[in-house]
């Protein structure tokens, strides 16, 4: 009959010679997917404020807010807090103006963290557009 904890050496010699499977994130840098789909980023250049990325939205996550640089009057403003990362918005945009990073890290300790609410600022006027 064999006597318990026979075993316990050697299983833990083999454990603890055994490689990490995991790294030492966030102090050494994760591999991220070539077509991670990250935090969205929106060039307020190209937006012709059509809202096709709010209708299509299936999250719910983005809302269209008044602007004054853009035809309709309207600019995207995205909830992450909402957002599913499926990258819709970026698909239906017609001008591309919408694109999807490999930025991931968007923890936050309350709803009310500025990152969570992305609005794209209205660029000030320069000499050039006064004109």
């Amino acid at each position: 009959m064999p006597r318990p904890g026979a075993m316990q050496g050697e299983i833990l010699g083999t454990v603890l010679r055994r490689k990490t499977a995991t790294i030492r994130y966030p102090f050494q840098e994760a591999v991220r997917p070539e077509r991670l789909r990250g935090n969205i980023e929106h060039d307020l250049e190209k937006c012709t404020g059509c809202g096709l990325c709010s209708r299509e939205c299936p999250a719910t996550a983005i809302e269209m807010v008044e602007s004054t640089k853009t035809k309709t009057q309207k600019k995207p403003q995205f909830r992450f807090d909402r957002c599913i990362w499926c990258g819709t918005c970026e698909a239906v945009c017609p001008k591309k103006a919408i694109t999807m990073t490999g930025k991931f890290e968007l923890a936050a300790f309350t709803l009310k963290d500025d990152h969570l609410f992305v609005v794209s600022e209205d660029p000030e006027p320069t000499e050039q557009t006064k004109e």
